[in-house]
């Protein structure tokens, strides 16, 4: 059987799509840099793509392997230390990284969630807030990691999959209301689309990352960077009430755009002009 989600309903996107060049900028990115990946790797092979994947990415080992035998908070404590030296260029390894990508169903999956989700979240924020929102997610994210980490997968990641989580958590918050749209396949023979709500999907799929994490620590994670999801979607969650671009303005999701437009229409006819007149006279 067959299950890929393709799509979102969500009215927010209604003539404003256009607009969402942040959206589609973090997207290019990703696509330029793994461009570039296999681009080292045709040219230069296996080794030339691991020297270029070291290149611009934090690899955790520079801590010392004292680093796995600290509690939660030491190691909180000495990552901070080591990532406000500006000098070791650990900061941007690790906001790098967060474009780079360890294949192509890799890259497929991460992006196929952000251009599902990241319109509309960018709608919420804005254009400046969204792309600021992304790029720390991204840092904190792999800062969770790290953090968190075991002496099995004690060797970095690489991948935008916790930034993507945070910007997930934030459109759970924002449009509670809104639906993923799955495509199924059958063997050949019976296909469709159905929608599911995107609280039940994400919040499902967020838990299941928080008992995997927990359940299997001490593991390698099939090298999936498990406690980064749960740090971003965290963090996205956690920061989406503080980034709204407009408070007083309702998100336009399903069903709230009529109530918006009549407490719009309410305003108008109670608004005064500037000589205290009421225009309802």
């Amino acid at each position: 059987m067959l299950l890929i989600p393709v799509s979102d309903d969500n009215d927010e996107g209604y003539g404003y799509h256009y607009q969402d060049f942040v959206h589609w900028g973090l997207i290019f990115v990703c696509l330029v840099a793994f461009g570039i990946e296999v681009y080292q790797f045709a040219n230069y092979g296996v080794n030339g793509l691991q020297a270029f994947i070291e290149r611009w990415s934090f690899d955790p080992r520079i801590l010392g392997d004292n680093y796995l035998r600290m509690g939660f908070a030491d190691r909180a404590v000495k990552l901070g230390k080591y990532l406000m030296h500006v000098d070791n260029m650990a900061l941007v390894q690790i906001l790098a990284s967060t474009f780079l990508h360890g294949g192509l169903a890799h890259l497929f999956g991460n992006l196929l969630v952000l251009y599902m989700l990241g319109d509309n979240v960018e709608y919420a924020m804005g254009h400046v807030r969204y792309l600021l929102f992304f790029l720390v997610a991204g840092i904190v994210s792999q800062c969770g990691e790290l953090i968190f980490v075991t002496y099995s997968n004690f060797m970095g990641d690489i991948g935008a999959s916790g930034a993507i989580m945070a910007v997930a958590g934030a459109y759970m918050y924002y449009f509670p209301k809104a639906r993923i749209n799955f495509f199924y396949m059958i063997l050949i023979f019976w296909w469709g689309i159905f929608s599911v709500p995107a609280r039940l999907v994400v919040g499902l799929y967020f838990v299941a990352q928080v008992a995997e994490a927990v359940h299997d620590y001490g593991t390698n994670y099939d090298n999936v960077a498990v406690w980064a999801h749960v740090t971003g979607f965290a963090m996205g969650l956690l920061c989406a009430g503080l980034l709204r671009k407009d408070r007083d303005e309702p998100l336009r999701q399903p069903q709230a755009r009529a109530a918006y437009n009549r407490s719009l229409r309410a305003r108008l006819r109670n608004r005064q002009d500037p000589w205290g007149n009421d225009p309802r006279r």
